[in-house]
């Protein structure tokens, strides 16, 4: 992405430290927020970034996806990166940690200087799986490059690295959002499906007509992902469907999810056509893991995007082919 302003570390000599401009605020990173390529692509712009340490907390891995969190502990103390944020990238913050509360904590540079910051806990209440678990490794290579990026002590980086976790995902491994089946012959739905056929399969869908499904008005809430048209089923007072309503209705969501879904082994993310097919389908597994893994899942595939279209029809002609020529056609596995 040409225009992607990658933030660089930050002398300690910096006059920020001492005179912060109005309405910012200091804030300290214990996750991909780490990473000056996942700040970037979510269009965070810290003012400036600085290797920093947090004492009386511990880092844990908390929830399904073993995501960063902090734990009171006496005696304890890990690493971080401290970033001055603009009020309106602070604001933007609180969405993208929707399930994280703010707490003032002070912040110890690496000169001895502290500095009254905001780190983020998670919100107990709104955690589906209360409990610790390991981090992923993609997850904690992003943290460890972004700590090396931002000068960090090599001790702790090392922590990191070596931390216990879940290996990436081979492709074949990677979950998929289940179509119905059998498959049906693709056809374009008519305008009048779109809005009044409640969870049920509408065929070929325009983006114009998944932009009219935003939730509102009683509308069904849609969103593409990956070439597959989702429509919520969950709950509507679940917390899950507050966030979809506020970044998912009616859009494609799938560059979006893979520039927060960051895959520092492959190409910065920037359209869906330049997407590898293995990092589309790890997108694809990680929101299977959101969305289709309790008991009723949250969405359910509804539809196909034109762009994916041609996939879908070969999948249903390798399902149609009689078995001596099924071999020679693609696989199902991946739908």
């Amino acid at each position: 992405m040409a225009d992607l302003q990658i933030p660089q570390p930050t002398s300690l000599e910096s006059p920020l430290l001492v005179n912060a401009p109005e309405n910012t605020e200091f804030y300290f990173a214990i996750g991909s927020m780490c990473n000056p390529v996942s700040l970037a692509l979510r269009g965070l712009k810290p003012l400036g970034s600085w290797p920093a340490k947090l004492s009386g907390w511990q880092l844990e891995f908390r929830g399904a996806g073993g995501m960063g969190n902090v734990r009171q502990e006496e005696g304890a103390s890990f690493h971080g990166v401290l970033h001055l944020m603009t009020h309106d990238d602070m604001i933007a913050l609180d969405k993208i940690e929707g399930s994280y509360l703010r707490l003032p904590v002070p912040v110890e540079l690496y000169d001895g200087r502290f500095i009254q910051s905001t780190v983020y806990k998670m919100d107990e209440n709104r955690l589906l799986t209360p409990t610790n678990n390991p981090p992923g490794e993609r997850y904690l290579d992003i943290i460890a490059r972004g700590l090396k990026h931002f000068g960090v002590i090599d001790e702790y980086i090392s922590w990191i690295q070596a931390h216990n976790c879940v290996p990436r995902k081979k492709l074949h491994e990677c979950r998929v959002i289940p179509i119905a089946r059998p498959l049906q012959p693709l056809k374009p739905c008519e305008d009048s499906a779109v809005l009044n056929d409640h969870l049920s399969w509408r065929g070929l869908l325009t983006a114009e007509q998944v932009a009219q499904c935003d939730g509102k008005e009683g509308r069904p809430l849609m969103a593409v992902l990956s070439g597959k048209v989702l429509e919520w089923q969950g709950p509507l007072d679940a917390a899950q469907y507050q966030y979809a309503m506020a970044n998912h209705a009616g859009k494609d969501i799938t560059v979006g999810m893979a520039k927060n879904l960051y895959e520092p082994r492959f190409p910065i993310p920037t359209t869906r056509e330049a997407l590898p097919m293995e990092h589309m389908a790890l997108i694809e597994d990680m929101f299977f893991g959101w969305a289709f893994t309790g008991p009723t899942p949250f969405w359910k595939c509804v539809g196909i995007a034109p762009y994916w279209a041609e996939r879908y029809n070969a999948i249903l002609e390798a399902e149609s082919a009689p078995p001596s020529t099924a071999e020679a056609v693609p696989s199902s596995s991946n739908i």
